[in-house]
């Protein structure tokens, strides 16, 4: 689907709904193959989960390639003064 314009817009979201229920049951992190929570609505998203410090990964890639139920994941950002977020090298190693 990239490059092509509807990839930023054409994507399963995450709603504040969802981010106020994840944040509730106190998950540490949420792992998305999109580019984003949502495209509307990603401040108030953002807002709900890092209020929480849920970490939030966007745009992984090759999950389908994961076949274990429980992974150790790892995502190593680089080092941004004022900032609040980074690219990562996100790994999973399967147990």
């Amino acid at each position: 689907m990239y490059p092509q314009k509807e990839y930023f817009s054409a994507q399963p979201v995450i709603t504040p709904e969802l981010a106020a229920w994840l944040a509730e049951n106190e998950i540490s992190l949420l792992g998305l193959e999109t580019p984003g929570v949502h495209p509307q609505e990603y401040e108030k998203v953002h807002k709900l989960l890092l209020e929480k410090e849920i970490v939030v990964v966007e745009a992984l890639t090759n999950l389908k390639q994961l076949t274990q139920k429980e992974v150790f994941f790892m995502a190593a950002p680089l080092k941004f003064k004022g900032r609040d977020g980074s690219p990562v090298r996100a790994l999973a190693m399967e147990r």
